[in-house]
C-alpha cells in the first residue's frame, strides 16, 4: 500500500458524519421546504410543519420521525459515505478522497429524503420551495397525462 495515498478510517468517519452533523438541517429545509435552519442555529426548533401544528401527510418526514427512524436515516448516508471513503482512501489523495465522501455523503441524505418522502406521501407546502415539492408535483403531472 502506497503511504501518500493513505487516508486514515476514522478521518473519513469523522467527515462523513460531521457532514451529516452540519447539513442534515439544511438538507431537511432544502428538502421539504419545513423552516429548518442549520444545526448551529436553531435547528428543528424552527421548523414550521412539526406534528403538532400541521396534518400528518404535511408533516416535516425528518422532524416527526421516531428516533429509530432517525437513526436510520441518517445513519444510512454516513455509512455508505464511509464506506466510499474507505475504499477510495488507498486508491485517492487525501483531499480528494474527504471531499468525495462528504459528497457522497451530501447525495445519499438528498436520496433518502426524496424516497422518504415518497414512501410517506408527503405533501409539500406550496408557499416554499422544496426539492420534494418539484420531485413530487412532476411525478403527478405526469401522471396525469
Amino acid at each position: 500500500m502506497d503511504r501518500k495515498h493513505f487516508v486514515p478510517p476514522l478521518m473519513v468517519i469523522a467527515v462523513a458524519g460531521g457532514t451529516v452533523a452540519l447539513l442534515a438541517h439544511s438538507v431537511c429545509a432544502l428538502l421539504y421546504g419545513c423552516g429548518c435552519s442549520p444545526s448551529w442555529s436553531d435547528g428543528v426548533a424552527s421548523c414550521d410543519l412539526m406534528v403538532h401544528a400541521v396534518a400528518s401527510n404535511k408533516a416535516c418526514p425528518w422532524c416527526a420521525s421516531p428516533p429509530w427512524l432517525f437513526a436510520l436515516i441518517f445513519g444510512a448516508p454516513l455509512a455508505v459515505g464511509s464506506v466510499v471513503g474507505v475504499f477510495l482512501s488507498t486508491r485517492a489523495r487525501l483531499l480528494s478522497a474527504l471531499l468525495i465522501t462528504a459528497l457522497t455523503t451530501v447525495t445519499g441524505l438528498l436520496l433518502v429524503g426524496v424516497i422518504q418522502a415518497m414512501l410517506l406521501d408527503f405533501e409539500p407546502p406550496e408557499s416554499t420551495f422544496s426539492i420534494c415539492g418539484q420531485v413530487l408535483n412532476s411525478q403527478t403531472s405526469e401522471g396525469r397525462r
